[in-house]
Order: structure tokens, then C-alpha cells, then sequence
């Protein structure tokens, strides 16, 4: 039986394909080594950026502005500047559902927003 533990955000040490890593790993310091010595700015790296654009765009069929992206160094930054955004005074009340990411507990309550748990059912949270 194969067990996938979804605990916490990381994949199997057996998914990535290593050598392909690598190899895209010594083409991106040989394209790019003198950027990755600069800070990227505040919305991170530019190229990255404008892939991620095109990418959404030709996915998703609408226009993606690469200057309105910002890179993450992971879902736990990205959780935690939308809750410091978002928040008008300490004690705000965010609704999400009854069960959710326990790193957006530890965040929002870290940074004084109140969580407020809603169950759902098939149809998701209910309209009322």
C-alpha cells in the first residue's frame, strides 16, 4: 500500500527528476549568474515573473500582467502578507472553512486576525 503523507507542503524525495534539476540548475547560473548575486527587486525576478504571466495566460485565456506578481519564498510568506493586506485593525474576523491550513492559524493569529470556522458541505460554504 502506498501511503502519501499531505501533513505538510513537500513532495516524495522520489518525484523531481534530479538530473533534469540539475542540468536546468547549471543552464540558469550560466544565463543568469550575475542576477542571482542582485536583489531582484520588490516583486522578485523579472524573468521569472514574465513566465509565469505567459504561462497563466495562455492556461487561464486571460492577460497577466507580470508587474502585478509577486515571487513568495513559500505559501507560508504568501499567507501571511494577504492576512497583514487585508487587515484593517487587529481582531478582524476571517471566515474559512471548519477544517483549513493550520499554517493560516498559526499566521493569522500570529499577526492578531481572528479565525471564525464555517462548516461546508458539497455545495461548499453555505450563502447565508
Amino acid at each position: 500500500m502506498t501511503i502519501y503523507d499531505f501533513a505538510i507542503g513537500q513532495t516524495s524525495p522520489e518525484t523531481p527528476p534530479v538530473e533534469a534539476v540539475k542540468r536546468a540548475a547549471l543552464r540558469a547560473i550560466d544565463l543568469e549568474g550575475a542576477e542571482m548575486n542582485r536583489y531582484p527587486g520588490a516583486n522578485g525576478h523579472l524573468g521569472l515573473r514574465e513566465l509565469m504571466a505567459r504561462r497563466e495566460s495562455e492556461y487561464e485565456g486571460v492577460s497577466v500582467n507580470p508587474e502585478l506578481i509577486a515571487l513568495m519564498h513559500g505559501s507560508m510568506q504568501a499567507v501571511t502578507l494577504a492576512g497583514q493586506a487585508l487587515m484593517s485593525a487587529p481582531g478582524d474576523l476571517v471566515i474559512t472553512e471548519t477544517y483549513t491550513f493550520s499554517g493560516m492559524i498559526a499566521a493569522y493569529s500570529g499577526i492578531g486576525l481572528e479565525l471564525v470556522g464555517i462548516a461546508v458541505d458539497a455545495d461548499g460554504m453555505p450563502s447565508e
